[in-house]
């Protein structure tokens, strides 16, 4: 295992107190909100489609606010190195879904807006 530190400084030449910068740029496009986000060589970019009626009648209720989230990641960021295609049964995926839904509709109900929907 090659090491990580030397001198007190990381392999990219980093002091241990030190972070990458992060790059954030506002993307135009067809969402109501649209970021890429950088950090190194990660990207991550986010779209937001919101806020709008929901799409089923009776799932409005001004106590509750409907986050609908999809996650997709690039076949190659696997942790075994083998490019792998991501399923819909992929139990990772779900998972961030998931929170990122939960975390977002407490956020968008502190915000009061409630009986609408985000995709």
């Amino acid at each position: 295992m090659a090491e990580l530190f030397f001198n007190d400084r990381r392999i990219d030449g980093r002091k241990t107190t030190e972070l990458r910068k992060i790059d954030c740029f506002f993307l135009p496009g067809m969402a109501d909100g649209s970021v890429l986000l950088q950090q190194g060589n990660t990207k991550v970019t986010a779209s937001v489609f919101g806020p709008h009626p929901c799409k089923v009648r009776s799932d409005e209720s001004p106590e509750q606010v409907y986050v609908t989230c999809r996650y997709n990641r690039p076949p190659f960021t696997s942790t075994s190195g083998n490019r792998q295609k991501q399923t819909s049964s992929d139990r990772v995926a779900a998972e961030y879904s998931i929170t990122i839904e939960v975390g977002t509709s407490i956020l968008a109900i502190l915000l009061n807006a409630s009986s609408q929907q985000f995709d």
